[in-house]
């Protein structure tokens, strides 16, 4: 560590523009990572176990459903439509 520090304190570098900039390296007094774990809320991720959210994903998956058929018939139609008048 101590031969990082004397290498590359007060080592100059230059931007592309040509500007120097000089750097300083220092070494930290505390290093070390904080001890306890922070407990996680109760509550995190359980929305996917409540009424609310399943009764939203179902609600939300019919009208996909529904969209999905309401396209293909409109698809027929214009498939019929088409046969019908002749046009390719």
């Amino acid at each position: 560590m101590y031969q990082f520090i004397k290498k590359f304190h007060n080592f100059t570098i230059q931007d592309e523009k040509g500007k120097s900039y000089n750097l300083s390296v220092q070494r930290a007094i505390y290093q070390s990572l904080p001890m306890d774990k922070k407990k996680m809320h109760p509550l995190v991720s359980t929305i996917t176990q409540t009424d609310d959210y399943l009764q939203f994903i179902d609600k939300i998956n019919n009208k996909n459903i529904k969209l999905v058929e309401e396209v293909k018939k409109e698809e027929v139609k214009v498939v019929e439509t088409k046969e019908a008048t002749g046009d390719p």
